[in-house]
């Protein structure tokens, strides 16, 4: 802004017209000097506590290694697990272990019992990660076979292999000039060409696996996970039903105490049960604590339709009556 006056002789306060304007300019430095002041006040006192913070962190360090006489046992190095339900399942996780998200299917819960036996329960543990580069394809669902991609308008060829990888397809793919990325951070594929480009001659399964949606000009994928699957055995109970087991519906004969009994067998027949009607014919029979059905003098005769001898394991001193299920599991 320009001020200007007509001469000095105008009468004009002009002198305090120029404090004012100076007083006014010296004022916003006034605020801004007093802003820059409770900023730096704030940074000081943030590396204050940061400064208290590093030294309490050490000392807590130094106790928990002379606790326990290992570096890596510190509470800051600590991983942790949680459970969506700690009712059925708790977690705990080490120094070493990756982060990772773990779904776990249960089957059924462990009952308390009397009777315990070598028949067992499978339950499948599936530990779902984030596929890496390393990852071979057939852990993605994708088969071996030829696939055709359509480059400028002509359709290459591409071999995939059971030893093929995420990291191999992607190099096969740049290697006929189709530009293709994998993010092992996300788990997203990305290639750049157009949804109809990819032809599955032998039906490998490929857009399957990689879940491809068509965006714009390019295909890019969901994050791709891979799977393992761990088998636990679990004792069977007296709950546990013969057909779990391999026994089929039908009707067993067996000779004891001088006379042959009936035992009929349906898919709704539990282990106890068959125990059950044995005993109500004063038939010895019991499971011992490392899970081994025993049937004293006794025998099946005809085990029917139900496949029972061989489901259960049972073998025969050819000099007695006694019949021994074996270690059996399922």
């Amino acid at each position: 802004m320009t001020i200007s006056f007509s001469g000095l002789a105008s009468g004009l306060d002009t002198s305090s017209w120029v404090e004012s304007l100076v007083a006014l300019k010296q004022a916003k430095i006034d605020t801004l000097e007093e802003e820059k002041e409770t900023v730096l006040l704030s940074k000081e006192t943030l590396d204050n506590i940061k400064s208290f913070f590093t030294s309490f962190r050490s000392m807590i360090e130094k106790v928990t290694d002379a606790q326990f006489g290992v570096a890596s046992m510190d509470l800051f190095a600590q991983n942790l697990a949680t459970s969506s339900d700690l009712d059925i399942l708790t977690a705990s996780a080490t120094t070493d272990a990756e982060e990772a998200v773990y779904n776990v299917q249960i089957n059924e819960l462990a009952t308390n019992s009397a009777a315990n036996s070598n028949y067992c329960y499978m339950t499948t543990i599936v530990q779902t990660t984030t596929a890496r580069s390393d990852s071979k394809l057939i852990n993605l669902g994708v088969k071996a076979g030829r696939i055709g991609v359509t480059v400028d308008g002509v359709e290459r060829g591409i071999e995939l292999t059971d030893n093929d990888t995420i990291q191999t397809f992607v190099e096969k793919l740049n290697a006929i000039g189709v530009s293709a990325s994998y993010n092992e951070l996300t788990g997203v594929f990305f290639v750049d060409i157009d949804k109809n480009d990819i032809n599955d001659i032998d039906n490998t399964g490929i857009s399957d696996a990689f879940h491809f949606e068509g965006v714009n000009e390019g295909y890019t994928s969901d994050s791709l996970e891979i799977s393992s699957t761990d088998t636990v055995f679990s004792a069977a109970t007296e709950d546990t039903l013969l057909s779990a087991l391999g026994v089929k519906d039908g009707v067993v004969t067996i000779h004891a105490n001088d006379s042959d009994y009936l035992i009929n067998i349906t898919s709704t027949t539990t282990l106890g049960g068959f125990i059950d009607e044995l005993q109500k014919r004063n038939i010895d029979i019991k499971l011992d604590a490392d899970g081994i059905l025993t049937i004293n003098d006794a025998r099946i005769t005809d085990e029917g339709t139900t496949n029972i001898i061989e489901a259960l394991g049972l073998n025969s001193d050819i000099y007695s009556n006694t019949q021994i299920s074996g270690d059996l599991s399922h």
